[in-house]
């Protein structure tokens, strides 16, 4: 193999390779092995013929479609190995020259990284959030045990708070009329007064008696979690199909006795405690890493093409869209939602899309460094465990899929990583 015309830049390689004689010869052979199987000749059984024979008697397309493959791909890889590039992406293959088995020629364009200047990784200045489980989070817990076991009384008075009501409620845009799915639900049952929907919506439902309807217009906080309906007005239908009146069993050692083994509401609390602790601490755990992530990308210093980017991007608004879909809304909708036009939503995916590809580059460029990696046995252990998760059929031959494993070695190499960092950030004083 020789490589000619190199032209290699930050973000782009560009080259051409030509065979020679040896290799010409290993992947003619390679080409016959692997069509011999399917290829029938006159006199040998099925996989048995001498390779003139199978290429004589295969067809050209399929002998010259076998060849290409074989030869592009394994003289692109050991050029990548000789030339020490990193290539990010597909690269661009054109066939310049090609004669079976005599001549191969081809020109390769691919976007590559190179100079990957990183921050001081140990210490990026994040800080894990300290957690804390007051009283008043473990009496919110204990009311949900205590509403768990409660008996309702079906009363014909108008509804107040501490009431458990049933309703039908359908939530239209405000501004297109369309049916809102996600804001729509029918014999849901609410208790009021624990400001669990949007704010005003409870407020709205008391005062009204079995089978009374309301219409009402609420807009979305504007920090609403799920951002697509985050400042969004809405127009509001319910009907209570049922009040009840709610008796709470009494908070006494029977009670603490009926939820496990304890013996008094003190135990009960206690465990309430340890468990609430352990959940919180899990979520700050994964708050504190995404916040190492996204430090270690915005402070990671390298040169991108459009090449490498776009993906990314593509695949931001992608989802974007899918999930402004599932929750009943347009694209236009959506970008009103959040008050973005088509040109901001793409800055903004463009920036999201750099963030990404950087921390993904990071991430590797540290594993390189740390000598840290993921074998091939945690990856089998870890797709084995999915497939325990996942029986469906159609996710087991996901798991199967080339790409899928390497996607899922990235994730538990970025864990590691993560882990590193976690360990090893230089404690403030």
């Amino acid at each position: 193999m020789k490589i000619l015309e190199q032209n290699i830049i930050n973000t782009r390689a560009q080259y051409t390779i030509v065979a020679d004689k040896d290799d010409m010869q290993k992947f003619r052979k390679l080409t016959a092995n692997h069509l011999a199987d399917r290829v029938k000749v006159p006199g040998f059984r099925q996989g048995k013929a001498p390779e003139e024979m199978v290429i004589k008697y295969a067809d050209p397309k399929a002998v010259d479609d076998e060849f290409l493959n074989h030869a592009v791909n394994d003289l692109y890889n050991l050029s990548l190995q000789e030339l020490k590039l990193r290539v990010i992406g597909d690269p661009k293959i054109d066939i310049v020259k090609f004669v079976p088995f005599t001549t191969l020629e081809f020109k390769v364009t691919a976007p590559i990284i190179k100079n990957i200047k990183l921050p001081d990784y140990k210490n990026l200045g994040v800080k894990i959030q300290k957690t804390e489980v007051n009283q008043e989070l473990i009496d919110r817990n204990i009311k949900e045990l205590r509403l768990r076991s409660a008996t309702f009384k079906p009363v014909k008075r108008a509804a107040k708070n501490g009431d458990m009501v049933v309703i039908d409620f359908t939530g239209h845009d405000f501004t297109s009329k369309k049916k809102i799915d996600q804001a729509s639900a029918k014999n849901y049952r609410l208790l009021l007064g624990e400001k669990t929907m949007i704010p005003g919506f409870e407020d709205k439902i008391v005062g009204l008696k079995n089978n009374e309807s309301k219409t009402f217009t609420l807009t979305f906080p504007k920090d609403y979690q799920e951002k697509s309906f985050a400042s969004k007005k809405v127009n509001f239908k319910v009907t209570v199909v049922e009040v009840n009146e709610v008796n709470l069993p009494k908070l006494d050692q029977e009670f603490a006795k009926s939820m496990g083994p304890f013996e008094s509401i003190e135990q009960l609390q206690n465990e309430i405690k340890k468990q609430l602790k352990i959940e919180l601490e899990r979520q700050a755990t994964i708050d504190y890493e995404n916040q190492l992530l996204n430090k270690l990308a915005e402070k990671t210093e390298v040169e991108l093409s459009d090449e490498i980017i776009e993906p990314e991007v593509t695949h931001i608004i992608s989802n974007t869209k899918q999930t402004a879909l599932h929750n009943g809304q347009t694209w236009d909708e959506y970008l009103k939602s959040i008050n973005k036009t088509e040109t901001e939503f793409q800055k903004d995916a463009k920036k999201a899309g750099i963030i990404r590809v950087k921390g993904g580059l990071a991430i590797g460029e540290i594993a390189s460094l740390e000598g840290i990696n993921i074998t091939i046995e945690e990856l089998d252990n870890s797709i084995d465990n999915l497939k325990k998760q996942y029986t469906d059929p159609q996710m087991q031959q996901e798991l199967n899929d080339p790409n899928n494993r390497q996607e899922l070695a990235m994730r538990l190499l970025t864990e590691k990583v993560l882990d590193y960092l976690q360990q090893n950030q230089v404690k403030s004083t």
